[in-house]
C-alpha cells in the first residue's frame, strides 16, 4: 500500500507545542476516501531535530507524497 507522509517541522520560535488539526482532518479524510496508508510525523511534539525527521521518512517504503507543514516564523 502506498504511504503519505504528512509532517510539522520543530519551530525555532518560543511558541507552545500544539496538535496541528489541519494535517489531522487531511490525513482522516484521505484515509477513508482514498484507502492510502498514512503517517503523521510531528517534529514538534516528538522534538524532533530536521535530521531525525528525514531519518524516519527514509525508512518508509512506498511513499506517496510528503506534505510539509510549517508556521510563518520558520520560513
Amino acid at each position: 500500500m502506498e504511504i503519505i507522509i504528512f509532517l510539522t517541522v520543530s519551530p525555532e520560535s518560543h511558541r507552545t507545542a500544539e496538535e496541528n488539526l489541519g494535517i489531522e482532518y487531511l490525513a482522516s479524510n484521505l484515509k477513508k476516501t482514498l484507502k492510502y496508508e498514512i503517517k503523521i510525523i510531528n517534529g514538534w511534539i516528538e522534538k524532533l531535530s530536521n535530521e531525525e525527521i528525514v531519518e524516519k521518512i527514509l525508512n518508509y517504503k512506498n511513499v506517496l507524497a510528503i506534505g510539509v507543514s510549517s508556521y510563518l516564523t520558520d520560513i
